[in-house]
């Protein structure tokens, strides 16, 4: 993991929510810049994007084989303080992928890459749309 910890803090590196992940995949032009630096995410994102490669007619063992190791556990504090997120912010009915994926982003120091407009503005978020 200490590949990890060097990336994080070079500050060439942020965690995608599945938004973000699949504009990465689709080879988006907003995210050709993002193509160049480490990026991670969230079991639950993995899950999500797994569902999408179906739903769009994608074998998804081969991608989901590819990213797995990017996917960061969860412990109890995170799940806890995405959850404190969450009912602050309730009035944006954020999703709770997207909480605890935004919050485990401020745990680890680095950006939350997303496209969703309930983020746009707010702290710790590289917002691309």
């Amino acid at each position: 993991m200490k590949w990890m910890q060097k990336t994080m803090k070079s500050g060439n590196a942020f965690l995608a929510d599945t938004y973000a992940l699949i504009k990465l995949f689709e080879k988006d032009d907003a995210y050709l810049e993002y193509r160049k630096k480490h990026f991670y995410i969230t079991e639950h994102i993995l899950v999500e994007f797994a569902y999408y490669l179906i739903r769009i007619g994608e074998i998804p063992d081969k991608y989901i084989n590819s990213i797995a190791s990017r996917a960061l556990d969860l412990n109890i504090s995170t799940i806890i303080e995405s959850m404190k997120f969450r009912f602050a912010f309730k009035e944006k009915k954020f999703s709770y992928v997207d909480c605890v994926s935004y919050t485990r982003a401020l745990e680890l120091g680095i950006k939350f890459l997303t496209g969703d407009k309930q983020f746009k503005g707010m702290p710790n978020v590289e917002f691309v749309r």
